[in-house]
């Protein structure tokens, strides 16, 4: 065969590399003539081959998936049934809410009983729902018995499978796609390389089954006093012939599989796996946790009264001998007090456009008089009410009332036909820096803009959940409380689920803002 050098191929790998592989190559060359005597191989370079040699340069498949805790959210059969899908399967490869495969007893699916919360499930629908028509939730998230969530532990493919030849990625750093490139010793903080499934011939692309693989746990080492995986650690050869140099040993097999084979002890461990033409090589991710404090977090809190208290229901009617906020930690502590609150506050007419055409958005529920309880918004061809419950969709919900969000000016884009203040809207002084306090261009409004209370989260892998406010008393915001449902107007109140995020109303300042 005439030898030509490929340099298309070659300018495929990385100009780092090329020596390392041009050495690889030219040692397993000598393996072949050893071995292979009819094969004049040995007087020539693979890399000078026009047809990709799949002894030395192997073609196989990299895959990455995770260790994933997946909340238990299902269709629902019943009020305390639900089946889930597994999710082992790319959801852009199969539909995971496809009501027909999620029947009990339906492969790839878990049934389970217990309590369990109704949701709108958005993804399932394609979109939000449509008022008056099939509003009902389909969909139920399970909780444990102190409120949190339940979840259930999966296998969730990260990236679409690759198909590459050795030449191209023959070692972690190219192989791994959360793998940091900076250096040897930098990691991904959110996950880590738990292990490498190995699998020279395998039937089922998706499987999750460890049979049908050959597992190695990554080896680890501590930095900055972590203990963490170290990939670095895991060692590809496209030599079958693999000698280590510390120990003289070569690969151990299985029948007709080579597996991936642990040298030396302590920080000098490290794994040799053979590539092979066809082989599948996963890396199994388990995700990182750590506390995560997001900064720069505006809160805003509404007043529907006029701002003042009243030790008697008539001085509230007639709006005499008001007393500022202050006493009911004084004189009216303990004692029962009233406030006036039919269109005040942040439900004051003066809040909303000048003659505006169109449902009046107010805040608090109809019984605490807000004074806006018979708004009608018309939408999807239907008469909704948005301040009270609303009898066309289930449990009186009311759907579409936001199209959008104007950050340049920090409010809502309301619906077309919804009236509304700049609830999210703050003013900014001289040097551009947001003001808190009062909002003097908004009743009832009190803006506090300037990181006074950070949001605490729980983070696992790249999921955040929600846990406290810093500066305040709120936590354990990833779990549910038992509260009362004050909606009913005839006294009586069911128990919901529910989270107890009145972090601003705790305050002390907030109960004394006169």
């Amino acid at each position: 065969m005439k030898e030509t050098l490929n340099w298309k191929k070659l300018i495929k790998v990385p100009k780092k590399l090329f020596s390392g592989l041009l050495a690889a190559s030219m040692a397993f060359t000598c393996v072949v003539d050893q071995n292979f005597t009819t094969v004049h191989a040995a007087k020539k370079d693979p890399i000078r081959e026009e047809k990709r040699n799949p002894e030395i340069n192997p073609e196989f498949t990299i895959q990455h998936y995770l260790n994933f805790e997946a909340v238990s959210m299902g269709l629902k059969h019943g009020s305390n049934r639900i089946t889930y899908p597994l999710r082992d399967i790319p959801d852009w490869e199969s539909n995971p809410w496809d009501p027909a495969k999620l029947q009990p007893g339906t492969e790839g699916t878990e049934t389970i009983t217990g309590t369990i919360l109704d949701v709108i499930n958005v993804e399932s629908r394609g979109q939000i729902p449509v008022n008056g028509t099939n509003t009902a939730p389909l969909y139920g998230v399970a909780i444990n018995s102190d409120g949190s969530l339940r979840t259930h532990k999966t296998k969730k493919v990260l990236f679409e499978d690759e198909k590459v030849e050795y030449f191209n990625k023959p070692n972690m750093k190219y192989m791994n796609r959360l793998y940091n490139e900076v250096s040897e010793g930098s990691y991904n903080e959110n996950y880590t390389l738990a292990q490498v499934w190995i699998a020279y011939n395998l039937e089922n692309s998706r499987s999750v089954d460890e049979k049908d693989f050959h597992v190695v746990d990554v080896p680890k080492k501590v930095i900055n006093n972590e203990t963490r995986h170290d990939p670095s650690r895991i060692i590809f050869t496209n030599n079958p012939e693999y000698k280590d140099k510390e120990t003289n040993q070569g690969l151990e097999k299985s029948g007709d599989d080579y597996l991936p084979t642990k040298f030396g002890t302590g920080n000098k461990e490290h794994v040799v796996i053979y590539v092979k033409e066809g082989m599948t090589i996963r890396f199994l991710f388990d995700p990182t946790s750590s506390d995560y404090v997001k900064e720069n977090v505006n809160f805003f809190d509404y007043d529907i009264s006029n701002g003042v208290i009243y030790a008697s229901e008539a001085d509230a009617k007639a709006g005499t001998n008001p007393l500022p906020t202050s006493e009911q930690e004084k004189s009216l502590k303990n004692k029962k007090r009233f406030s006036q609150t039919g269109k005040q506050g942040i439900n004051h007419p003066d809040n909303y456009p000048k003659n505006a055409q169109g449902a009046y958005f107010a805040f608090g529920n109809v019984n605490t008089g807000s004074g806006w309880g018979s708004q009608l918004w018309n939408k999807d061809k239907l008469s909704n009410k948005i301040n009270g419950y609303n009898s066309r969709n289930n449990k009186g919900t009311t759907f579409g009332l936001v199209k959008g969000l104007d950050t340049e000016n920090g409010t809502l884009i309301w619906n077309d036909g919804v009236v509304a203040p700049a609830i999210f809207s703050y003013a900014r002084d001289a040097d551009g820096n947001p003001i808190s306090g009062k909002d003097k261009s908004i009743r009832g409004k009190t803006n506090f803009v300037q990181n006074e209370f950070p949001l605490r989260f729980n983070r696992t892998g790249g999921t955040y959940i929600l846990d406290g406010v810093g500066n305040t008393q709120t936590n354990n915001l990833s779990k549910f409380e038992k509260v009362y449902d004050l909606t009913n107007s005839n006294g009586t109140h069911n128990i919901i689920y529910s989270n107890s995020f009145w972090c601003i109303c705790q305050l002390k300042s907030c109960r004394n803002i006169n």
